[in-house]
């Protein structure tokens, strides 16, 4: 049985929701962390292996569940929950290789975030004389880190 098979064997949605810090009720639903909501529409099946949110509409797996929760790659996802949930699963050599895969998630996460937080600094800056000089600055930073976005 390959990893990513045990890993969905072993953990439940219910489960890994739960370590997220999100309430499942009696009937299966919670409110989707992928999206703002007020009421429940992430349905987690009760087999206990799959989920679907009805605001979104997106589902799957644990596996896909921890990919857009983290935004991580499949990989990465595998290797978080199986050390979450202290599983051992994978040996060392491939837990390196997905940290590696996990720290350049995380770095593009970080990049992504920075470049939202100086457009919005930008977009506070239009139209105050005052600001020009530094209006420029983040002009030229945002040209230059497009890919970023």
């Amino acid at each position: 049985m390959e990893i990513a098979e045990k890993v969905k064997a072993s953990v439940s949605t219910r489960d890994v929701l739960e370590s997220y810090g999100i309430e499942v009720n009696r009937q299966g639903f919670c409110r989707c962390p992928l999206h703002d909501e007020r009421t429940p529409s992430l349905k987690v099946y009760p087999n206990g292996k799959g989920w679907y949110c009805f605001g979104c509409h997106k589902g799957g797996d644990v596996i896909s569940l921890v990919m857009q929760l983290e935004q991580l790659p499949f990989p990465a996802a595998v290797q978080t929950i199986d050390s979450r949930f202290g599983l051992g699963l994978i040996g060392a050599e491939t837990s390196k290789r997905d940290s590696e895969a996990t720290k350049k998630a995380r770095e593009r996460k970080e990049h992504r975030r920075e470049y939202q937080r100086r457009e919005a600094e930008f977009a506070a800056c239009v139209g105050r004389p005052e600001r020009r000089d530094r209006l420029e600055y983040l002009d030229n930073w945002l040209s230059e880190h497009r890919d970023w976005r």
